[in-house]
């Protein structure tokens, strides 16, 4: 933002300087909608592969063709709407968003859910990085790091809130009741947002990395290097997260265990995501990386142990849902160690989009495995496999980088 930029916002500020905007707050309500939408798909995949007659693993294709364009269109749109308006763009994405999963809310045709999900995905890849932007635009310098994680509490807060309600929607209502809970989430976030008044001059930046220097950091090793282990990690975990649900309802699990252990899970990922911000800040970041990952593939590695019941279920997914999210801000802190500060901004954007390519290689694979003849149980053996894969790249990113 140029220095005309920041007196005007200054000027506009109605809030102590020392901190910021509170209206930051209402941004987080647009990312508890995107993150209800993108999580709650593991609480009802049984009952949208019931109803529309088709194998799991074919159903889980809806995460996978919503992460992938996720990660495709995040740099690109990012790019394309760099210099408009943020308050627009960020109520038209919700615009955008509550159309698309009305449409899934109403269809009962897998061909066009999957099209559905994939401007839903253009949508969340809008949204996010954009309100992540504008909340930084609507703090003081020094309390950007404290706006950029409010508006994450939004996606944390879905976990342990939006999805366990939409779970329990899914399972008394039907499927479709859990993607009427993010239209009204998402409508009540654009709404909120208008009625805030965020001015252009609050709103505006005057330049943005163009779409050549938003991949320009890849062509360096270490950088590349240090971007691998969060696509591994993020493709283990949802190989078995992804299924979840369907794991739950083949053990015979009735609806309001299953809520209470995706509300397990929720509260775990809030758990780890401030534990994680905390660690990362104290120690060397890759000590805590590796830490994390060897955890994570212990933890997945004895879900369930020592035999499938309610309550060593739901402690496994708390425990390995805590350290799944646990490693994001030590992750983000290593790339800022390893990159130039020129393209730090440039490398945490591409750092979520390894995470949602990850996200969607990891539900593919879990879909080859089942459908390769495999019990649905044994996916957090490849969950495990999985992190110590992401264990060894990290390894050899650090001996490159050292760092």
């Amino acid at each position: 933002m140029n220095s005309r930029s920041e007196q005007t916002l200054a000027g506009k500020r109605p809030y102590d300087s020392r901190t910021f905007d509170p209206r930051v707050w209402i941004l987080a309500l647009g990312t508890f909608a995107i993150g209800t939408d993108a999580y709650v798909i593991s609480g009802i995949l049984p009952g949208v592969a019931r109803d529309l007659h088709i194998a799991v693993n074919t159903a889980g294709q809806i995460v996978t063709w919503y992460s992938l364009t996720y990660a495709i269109a995040a740099p690109v749109l990012a790019a394309l709407v760099g210099r408009a308006n943020r308050t627009y763009v960020i109520i038209a994405a919700l615009v955008l968003f509550s159309a698309a999963n009305i449409v899934c809310a109403v269809t009962m045709s897998f061909a066009i859910l999957i099209a559905a999900r994939v401007v839903a995905g253009i949508a969340g890849a809008l949204y996010t990085p954009t309100a992540f932007t504008l909340a930084a635009a609507l703090a003081a310098p020094e309390k950007k790091s404290k706006a950029l994680a409010a508006v994450l509490l939004g996606l944390t807060f879905a976990t342990a809130l939006g999805v366990p309600i939409g779970t329990l929607l899914g399972q008394h209502f039907g499927w479709h009741g859990a993607f009427w809970l993010v239209v009204a989430l998402s409508v009540s976030a654009a709404v909120v947002i208008g009625a805030s008044r965020m001015s252009p001059g609050d709103a505006s930046y005057s330049t943005s990395p163009g779409l050549v220097a938003r991949f320009e950091p890849l062509v360096h090793g270490s950088t590349l290097l240090a971007l691998m282990p969060v696509c591994i990690f993020s493709a283990g975990y949802f190989c078995f997260y992804t299924y979840l649900g369907a794991i739950l309802g083949a053990h015979g699990f009735p609806a309001s265990q299953i809520a209470v252990i995706f509300l397990a899970s929720g509260v775990g990922a809030v758990i780890g995501s401030f534990t994680g911000g905390h660690l990362g800040a104290r120690f060397r970041p890759i000590a805590v990386l590796v830490i994390t990952f060897a955890a994570t593939s212990i933890n997945a590695a004895l879900f369930g142990y020592p035999e499938v019941s309610f309550w060593s279920v739901t402690l496994s997914v708390l425990f390995l849902s805590g350290s799944g999210w646990l490693f994001l801000p030590p992750q983000q802190a290593r790339l800022l160690l390893i990159v130039e500060a020129r393209h730090a901004q440039v490398v945490l954007a591409l750092n979520n989009s390894f995470l949602y390519i990850g996200v969607a290689a990891g539900t593919s694979v879990g879909a080859g495995i089942i459908h390769s003849g495999f019990n649905l149980d044994d996916l957090h053996w490849v969950t495990s496999g999985f992190m110590c894969a992401a264990l060894l790249i990290l390894v050899l990113s650090y001996l490159r980088s050292g760092k």
